[in-house]
């Protein structure tokens, strides 16, 4: 296989859960060309990989009918023998149609989604069956698409996440933390924030919570707290509350950047986000919380891939203290 087209047109986990993909190709078919079709938010991954030899980055929400037709006229121009369609979506599954590959792999909902499956038909040449059924327990998502690897001819394609992490980026790391953990023997333990911890009745202090109870069950630890675009709200009375000198708080970072913060961690604590992924792709251990709705497949599927974690069902709002202990054992287990 010489030229290889990789769609993936979502968020930031799903397209760090490609990267063993990546590295099962290249051994494969070392002197192979990876075209990586990404959303804005995935693009960023692939900012230093020499894996990825071409990045083509659309947001697909925003595309008019015309910049669709005009994308696939592209994909068709550009010779590619092997397409992975790694989308369940409409336009993926035509483009990988117009690709004209000689190989076209791509996931089989099954009849029980007649018109996607129906597509897939049409548009693929293998197909894999992967029934999307919240109710049930799923293999890793890392697995999928390493089954689909497996049907092009690439047997080995569920290794570990490697994130490419640039010197730049790590050296940014070290001075943002600088001063916070002067002890060496004091572990930095990462804190995602996210409105999932809201969720479910939780309100808007469970993130405030989570981070006392993880300051007061380990005295001499500090945390690195990020957060996205408007997710610092859930951490805005930290100031009246925990001490200053034993926290950091960080938001809208580039990826690279988080990714480094995060590496530097000795754990992370998080809801089913794709912090989760990012800590897994550069080694750091974690304790991931997931909400009580789909828990069996959600936590089977997307749980932090080949590092140490530590995976928690988080029950009814009435049993908010035994969760945090719970979360706290966790992280205890992980330091």
């Amino acid at each position: 296989m010489n030229r290889i087209l990789i769609i993936r047109l979502d968020g930031l986990g799903d397209t760090l859960l490609s990267l063993p993909l990546l590295d099962g190709l290249k051994h494969r078919w070392p002197d192979c060309e990876i075209t990586y079709l990404a959303s804005p938010r995935g693009a960023s991954v692939f900012d230093a990989d020499p894996r990825v030899s071409h990045l083509w980055v659309h947001e697909l929400a925003n595309m008019s009918r015309a910049q669709k037709c005009d994308l696939g006229k592209r994909i068709r121009a550009a010779g590619f023998d092997l397409v992975f369609c790694l989308n369940e979506k409409f336009w993926p599954a035509v483009w990988t149609y117009m690709s004209n590959a000689t190989i076209r792999v791509g996931f089989d909902p099954g009849w029980s989604q007649l018109p996607k499956t129906l597509l897939r038909h049409l548009t693929l040449t293998h197909r894999l069956p992967a029934p999307n059924d919240p109710a049930q327990a799923s293999i890793h998502e890392v697995e999928r698409y390493a089954a689909l690897a497996g049907l092009a001819g690439c047997p080995d394609a569920a290794g570990p996440m490697r994130l490419m992490l640039p010197p730049a980026a790590r050296t940014w790391a070290g001075t943002a933390l600088a001063g916070l953990a002067p002890d060496p023997a004091a572990p930095l333990i990462g804190l995602h924030l996210s409105a999932k911890w809201t969720s479910e009745g939780w309100g808007d202090g469970a993130c405030l919570t989570a981070a006392r109870s993880l300051l007061d069950r380990f005295p001499q630890a500090r945390l690195a707290v990020t957060a996205g675009l408007g997710e610092e709200k859930f951490f805005e009375a930290a100031a009246a509350v925990l001490p200053a000198e034993r926290y950091r708080l960080f938001c809208r970072l580039e990826l690279m950047q988080w990714a480094a913060l995060i590496a530097r961690c000795r754990s992370l604590v998080s809801m089913d986000t794709g912090a989760v992924h990012l800590a897994a792709a550069v080694g750091t251990p974690a304790a991931v919380v997931f909400p009580e709705k789909n828990f069996v497949h959600a936590s089977s599927r997307w749980s932090p891939w080949q590092v140490p974690h530590r995976i928690l069902r988080r029950p009814a709002p009435g049993s908010r203290d035994e969760f945090y202990a719970d979360l706290c054992a966790a992280v205890e287990e992980l330091l």
